[in-house]
């Protein structure tokens, strides 16, 4: 999927390598947890979720942590208040899922409705966080518009105070920018800034 997205690679590769490394855990984490009683499902559904979960948003919050320069912890509290509901969702199909299979494999087909409403909910989320980047953004550079610098600039003023750490702005004004434009066209220009 998100190939289809045109997402870079790397990121992509990274993506696949954070859930096959959160897989295994969540794996390692259940084989100790033996049994089929109602009780023993639910702890190991309970458990593999857990531990899929937190090593995932770990995984990811350290490189985003790295990225936008923030401490690794408070972006994982950030996605945890974000992420824990659809995840949570998923954690309660994955149950039923378990319950039916047992039953029979045929009724795991019951799900589809379920899985289908966590999915548009996912979507819907998404579309939202995309409207709100497009808000804050310019489409063709990227490039955060005026609210985004002073909602930025307002947040990093108040890290340095918090954090004591000192503080700088820098303003470039490149004059006749226009002549960029119209020497190289608007897509040389979106690349020159």
């Amino acid at each position: 999927m998100q190939l289809l997205e045109h997402r870079p690679p790397l990121r992509v590769g990274y993506n696949a390598s954070v859930l096959a490394v959160a897989g295994a855990a969540a794996g390692a984490a259940l084989a100790p947890l033996d049994g089929s009683s109602a009780t023993r499902i639910v702890a190991q559904v309970a458990v593999c979720a857990f531990v899929h979960y937190t090593v995932n948003v770990m995984l990811i919050s350290v490189v985003v942590g790295a990225s936008v320069r923030k401490s690794v912890l408070g972006v994982a509290r950030s996605s945890f208040s974000v992420t824990i509901l659809p995840f949570a969702l998923m954690a309660s199909a994955a149950l039923i899922l378990v319950v039916l299979w047992e039953r029979s494999p045929l009724l795991s087909g019951a799900l589809v409705g379920p899985l289908l409403a966590i999915a548009l909910y996912q979507r819907s989320t998404f579309r939202e966080l995309r409207a709100m980047r497009l808000a804050l953004t310019d489409p063709l550079t990227g490039l955060g518009n005026h609210r985004a610098f002073h909602d930025r600039l307002e947040r990093e003023l108040a890290d340095s105070l918090e954090q004591g750490y000192p503080f700088s702005l820098c303003l470039v004004d490149i004059d006749d920018f226009k002549a960029i434009n119209d020497s190289y066209g608007h897509p040389g220009g979106d690349k020159v800034l």
